[in-house]
């Protein structure tokens, strides 16, 4: 198992760690911070 924990993780970074993602081995991202995800493209509902 994988943590990133950091303030300042970079988009690669995230996309590098998400392409790993199988059926079998699946990937959580959990954060905390909106603006955040603002900052990712992400909507909010």
């Amino acid at each position: 198992m994988n943590c990133l924990v950091q303030d300042d993780i970079e988009r690669q970074e995230l996309e590098e760690a998400l392409s790993t993602a199988r059926r079998d081995d699946p990937v959580v991202v959990g954060m905390d911070d909106a603006k955040m995800l603002a900052d990712y493209g992400a909507s909010l509902c």
